[in-house]
């Protein structure tokens, strides 16, 4: 898994189409994001940041996110460049998982 900041999301959809999982992750507006689910609107409102893992391999994206502690796992844009919100202790968790990979070199 390989992390990405806001600006960098052309660069985290390339990462990901080339097999890769890719962490887009971006500071979201202090009130949220209109229908956000209220765990993500009270991260925003806390100055926490969010994050999107970005994915093509469906079942991989699926076991990842139930790895970093996500119960309900809800799958945005199924079937085209799959991706999963994620915020507080999973996005924590998913920042560390980068971080090891790239002392590991696994990227």
């Amino acid at each position: 898994m390989r992390s990405f900041e806001k600006h960098e999301i052309l660069e985290a959809i390339e990462y990901a189409k080339a097999g890769g999982q890719a962490l887009h992750v971006w500071t979201p507006p202090k009130r949220g994001w209109p229908g956000a689910p209220l765990v993500f609107r009270r991260a925003a409102e806390r100055g926490e940041k969010w994050a999107h893992l970005l994915d093509r391999d469906e079942a991989r994206l699926v076991d990842t996110v139930r790895n970093l502690g996500v119960n309900v796992v809800r799958i945005g844009r199924k079937g085209t460049m799959m991706h999963v919100d994620l915020c507080g202790k999973p996005l924590a968790m998913a920042c560390l998982r980068c971080a090891e990979d790239a002392k590991d070199g696994r990227l």
